[in-house]
């Protein structure tokens, strides 16, 4: 974090590196030995990716709920975000200026103080 506390949600961890992250990967770059990326993992995972596509159903996905809810919202709505993923994929579409926005946002602050006021930002 960047106050300098340590958080150890799952009371696993045993050591703690202090250093910058330039430092932390300059010492794993210099010390990789003969170690080359062969792209052994990437071609794994492609070939799966190709033999095993995902049809995506257009009419039940969440984007595709998002652009036909958010734009039926009356005017001086209240909008309540969960966390994650539905907050940025909102941004994609155009929200009247008139909705009040709320958002769940953030996992490391307390949860009395998790939902905040989001002013949401518009697309150019």
């Amino acid at each position: 974090m960047e106050n300098g506390e340590i958080k150890d949600f799952y009371y696993k961890l045993t050591s703690v590196l202090e250093m910058s992250q330039k430092a932390f990967f300059s010492f794993f770059t210099l010390n990789a030995g003969e170690i080359e990326n062969n792209k052994q993992y990437y071609n794994t995972w492609y070939s799966y990716i190709k033999k095993y596509p995902c049809n995506e159903i257009k009419g039940y996905h969440g984007v595709y709920v998002l652009s036909e809810v958010l734009p039926r919202l009356p005017e001086g709505s209240l909008l309540h975000l969960g966390v994650g993923q539905v907050f940025h994929d909102c941004r994609k579409f155009h929200i009247s200026e008139t909705i009040d926005i709320f958002c769940n946002m953030g996992t490391i602050v307390p949860p009395t103080i998790q939902t905040i006021t989001q002013n949401h930002p518009r697309p150019e």
